[in-house]
C-alpha cells in the first residue's frame, strides 16, 4: 500500500515540473497516468542482485514487472554468478545437461518448490555431489533411455545479453535520477530520448532477442568504473570509487565546453565492484540537439569532444558541483 503522503509528493512535484495538475501518479517512462492499485514502491536495481542498494522509487507495477521478467534475469545472473558457488548456479540455471558415461547429454533440471519436485517424480533423478551439496537433477527422458550410460557429470550453458545489460542498467539509472529530479528531470527533450526507448520497448512488448533494436543509440552507456590507473587485473587491483549514487546522492555531472550539463553518470555499487550507467540529461538551457550530438560522441569516446566531468552531490534541495574535474577510468 503507497501511503497517501508519499503518493502526494510526486503528484505535487508533477505539477511543479510541467504546470499540469494531476490526482494520479504519472509514470516517469511511460508519462501514463497510473490508478493506485497499479503502483509499486520498486527497488531502483532488481533485489536479487546479491548485493546492491536496496532504494526504492513510486513506479508503474506494470512497466517494472515487464523489465523486471524480459530483460534482468540475464542481467542478475551475469553480476550475481562470479560471486556465486557452482552448486548455486546449476540449482538456476535454465540450460543443464547431464554427462552420461558413453558420451551422450541429456537435458535435465533442478526442481526448486516442493510442487516441482511432485511433478518432476515421473523423471529419472540423477543425485550429484557439488560443492559439498547433494544435489539431485532430473533427466528429461526415459528410463529405458539412459540404459547406454550411467551420470557421470553436469554441463550448464549461461546466455548473457549485453543488450539486456545495457537495458537494465539505462532504466536502473534513469529511475535514479527521478528519485533525486522528480519530473524536472522528465520533462525535457534530451531526456526523452532514453524515456522513449523504455517507453516503446514497454508498449510494443518487445522480446528478448529485440532488446538492442531498441536501445542501440546507447551502446558504450554502460561502464565498470575505478580510480586510478586502469586495473589489469579485475580480482586483485581494482579498487571501485567509494560512493554509490543511490545511497551517496553523488552522480558524475558531464559538461560541454565546461558550461552546459549533457549527462550524468549515475554510480552503482554492485557486488563489490563500481558500475557507471550515463544517460542524456540537462538542467541547464542547452540546445537539446548539441547535447545529444555531445552525448553521442561521448559514447564513442571522441577526443576532440571539449567535455568536462565533475561530481555532483544533491544535497535535498540543490546540487553542490566540484570546481575541479573527475579523475577515472573506463574499463
Amino acid at each position: 500500500m503507497i501511503k497517501p503522503d508519499r503518493l502526494n509528493r510526486y503528484l505535487e512535484d508533477y505539477f511543479a515540473a510541467t504546470g499540469e495538475p494531476t490526482n494520479e501518479f504519472v509514470c516517469p517512462i511511460t508519462l501514463t497516468r497510473v490508478h493506485k492499485q497499479d503502483l509499486i514502491d520498486g527497488h531502483i536495481l532488481n533485489r536479487a542482485i546479491k548485493s546492491a542498494s536496496r532504494k526504492t522509487v513510486l513506479q508503474n507495477r506494470d512497466v517494472d514487472n515487464f523489465f523486471g521478467t524480459v530483460v534482468e534475469p540475464s542481467f542478475i545472473e551475469f553480476l550475481n554468478n562470479p560471486i556465486s558457488k557452482t552448486v548455486d548456479i546449476v540449482k538456476r540455471s535454465r540450460h543443464v545437461r547431464v554427462v552420461l558415461s558413453d558420451g551422450s547429454r541429456v537435458k535435465a533440471f533442478h526442481a526448486k518448490s516442493r510442487s516441482g519436485q511432485k511433478a518432476a517424480g515421473r523423471y529419472p533423478c540423477a543425485e550429484f555431489l557439488i560443492d559439498g551439496e547433494s544435489i539431485g537433477l532430473f533427466l528429461r527422458a526415459e528410463r529405458s533411455e539412459l540404459e547406454g550410460g550411467v551420470p557421470v557429470g553436469v554441463e550448464i550453458t549461461l546466455n548473457y545479453y549485453p543488450a539486456h545489460w545495457l537495458a537494465s542498467m539505462l532504466k536502473s539509472a534513469y529511475l535514479a535520477v527521478f528519485s533525486v529530479l522528480g519530473y524536472l528531470g522528465v520533462n525535457n527533450a534530451l531526456a526523452d530520448t532514453i524515456r522513449s526507448a523504455m517507453s516503446n520497448y514497454f508498449r510494443d512488448k518487445g522480446g528478448r532477442l529485440e532488446t538492442e533494436r531498441y536501445f542501440s543509440e546507447f551502446s558504450g552507456s554502460c561502464k565498470l568504473l575505478g580510480f586510478g590507473e586502469i586495473p589489469t587485473d579485475l580480482e586483485q587491483d581494482y579498487q571501485p570509487i567509494s560512493f554509490d549514487s543511490l545511497e551517496d546522492n553523488r552522480f558524475i555531472f558531464h559538461y560541454i565546453n565546461d558550461q552546459f550539463l549533457f549527462a550524468i553518470s549515475v554510480i552503482f555499487r554492485i557486488n563489490g565492484k563500481t558500475l557507471a550507467a550515463t544517460i542524456p540529461q540537462t538542467l541547464d538551457h542547452c540546445d537539446s540537439g548539441i547535447a545529444w550530438q555531445a552525448y553521442r560522441r561521448f559514447l564513442e569516446m571522441d577526443d576532440g569532444l571539449n567535455r568536462t566531468s565533475r561530481l555532483a552531490e544533491f544535497t535535498g534541495s540543490s546540487w553542490n558541483v566540484e570546481e575541479n574535474g573527475t579523475r577515472c577510468h573506463i574499463c
